[in-house]
């Protein structure tokens, strides 16, 4: 059955449509597109990452693929966040205490290693040494700045899924996914999406009983 919903005008409509036979993934794609069509960002971005930004006349949803899952990598991100921040903070200390053993040296090779320029010959060590603390710092807070970026993320997908108001980092558990063939007609052309769907099974640490979940749309990609 293909889907056409272009005079709804507010969000309560939007939300007071349901799928008689549906389940929860195809109403979650439903109300995506319904959002859509109401250029309705904010009730799209409350359960998507992603944006369509094509206008939609109609969809229909050919298949939900069979769900996968993989281990949630939250806590996991979170151990590499703190053991990327520690790395840094550690090597930090150690050019510290270098500087502080050898704080005339340093001052002399620190601009001959920052420009590139010629160092004398009994110098030469402690330019090396300062180089690797340099380099070593640089590497560390690139790796720092990208598992920040990774970490933060799965827990923008985790709380948007769960609602979770306490501590995501403590949730262990599964993810869900599921991958939605989709035709959607825009522009006079009718094309096949993939939809790409995501949910959590996981509940918090030392404990039995499973948070609610919803899913989300994390990725549509054209055929």
């Amino acid at each position: 059955m293909r889907h056409s919903y272009a005079g709804c005008t507010t969000v309560a409509a939007i939300a007071a449509i349901t799928i008689a036979c549906g389940n929860q993934e195809t109403q979650v794609i439903e109300n995506f597109f319904r959002a859509v069509q109401a250029k309705d960002t904010g009730t799209m971005s409350s359960f998507a990452v992603v944006q369509f930004d094509q206008e939609v006349k109609s969809w229909k949803v050919k298949s939900i693929g069979e769900e996968q899952r993989t281990p949630a990598p939250l806590a996991g991100l979170a151990k590499a966040l703190k053991d990327a921040d520690e790395a840094a903070a550690q090597n930090k200390k150690d050019a510290s205490a270098y500087f502080n053993a050898h704080p005339l040296e340093v001052d002399k090779v620190k601009p001959l290693v920052e420009s590139g320029g010629k160092v004398p010959a009994n110098l030469q060590k402690t330019a090396d040494d300062w180089k690797k603390f340099s380099d070593t710092d640089r590497e560390l807070k690139a790796k720092s700045g990208e598992a920040k970026q990774n970490y933060e993320r799965e827990k923008r997908l985790v709380v948007m899924s769960t609602g979770s108001s306490g501590d995501p980092d403590t949730l262990a558990g599964e993810v869900i996914t599921k991958t939605a063939q989709v035709e959607i007609e825009s522009g006079g052309d009718v094309k096949t999406y993939a939809i790409q769907l995501r949910k959590y099974d996981v509940a918090p640490a030392g404990q039995t009983a499973k948070v609610m979940s919803r899913w989300l749309i994390q990725s549509i990609t054209p055929q």
